[in-house]
């Protein structure tokens, strides 16, 4: 994954990604021209994945992926918790580290 992402951003002038994953937005960085950091707030997060439709993708029913939503819940109420490469701690640091054009979104419309 490390190496596609890295080929990826160096050869295309122009692009946009998103994710948690802290390791790889770090990777990204050098290559970024703009970084938006995405953070509602705890509830909004959470609100938003009981909300989230049936993802046929990754569940074989609506039913399957609500069995995993606990896991998820507990997952995401944990994001203010955890210092690992999906924390707010890590996404916190590298955002304020950045140096280029920065955008911190706290409200969602």
């Amino acid at each position: 994954m490390r190496a596609d992402l890295l080929a990826f951003v160096s050869t295309h002038p122009a692009w946009v990604t998103e994710g948690c994953y802290g390791d790889l937005i770090e990777m990204a960085l050098p290559y970024c021209s703009e970084l938006v950091f995405m953070n509602p707030g705890r509830a909004v997060c959470l609100e938003n994945n009981r909300q989230r439709p049936w993802e046929p993708h990754k569940y074989a029913s609506m039913e399957a992926q609500q069995s995993k939503l606990g896991f998820l819940l507990d997952w995401v109420g944990g994001y203010d918790d955890r210092d690992d490469a999906m924390s707010y701690a890590c996404h916190r640091r590298l955002f304020d580290a950045f140096d280029g054009n920065k955008t911190e979104v706290t409200t969602l419309v």
